[in-house]
Formats: structure tokens, sequence, C-alpha cells
């Protein structure tokens, strides 16, 4: 991710973070809490801190690489696909366990 304060293109650049994938990013989504989600050919999710781009946790459940990832609107439900045929649903609600009972 790059901050751009100029408004000539190339001046005042800043690396702010890169990805910490071992495959080609292919899907984005905004995680909220100034988060950032992304899914890559390596068949990860990672959720990074917007700002600072340091890595809060990362999901390797797919065994192929995703396809794409969709948050809820409440950013509570997180929804992916990949090439090995499989469509995950992960639940990050509070209250997640008690909607299993």
């Amino acid at each position: 991710m790059w901050r751009m304060d100029a408004t000539t293109p190339g001046e005042d650049w800043e690396k702010v973070w890169a990805n910490d994938h071992a495959g080609r990013v292919v899907a984005l989504a905004n995680g909220g809490a100034d988060s950032v989600v992304s899914a890559a050919l390596d068949g990860t999710v990672r959720v990074w801190e917007a700002d600072s781009g340091e890595g809060i946790f990362g999901i390797p459940e797919h065994k192929v690489w995703l396809g794409s990832v969709c948050l809820s609107e409440d950013k509570g439900l997180m929804l992916t696909d990949g090439r090995d045929n499989a469509v995950y649903l992960y639940n990050f609600r509070e209250d997640a366990d008690a909607d299993e009972d």
C-alpha cells in the first residue's frame, strides 16, 4: 500500500506496508476497525492493520488458491471461495457460540 501526499505522480510517495503472502493477491476487502483483508493464490486469507501493515491473523484453509473474499456489512461474517471447489463461511461475531446452540 502506498501513501501519496504529492500532487504530481512519483513525488513524495511512501511505501506504507507490503503483504506477506507467498502467492499473488487476488482479492481485497475492508475488514472494518481500520483493517484490510487480503486473499491470495497461496490459499490464505490475511487480516492487516491498515495504518501499519502489521499482520493481525491469517487463515490457511484453502488447499489451493482463493478466488474471492466477501464480508458482511457489519464485518461479522466472511465468505471465501477457492479453486479447491470449497466455500468457507467464517463467523467472527461475539455471539457466534450462542448461535450454534
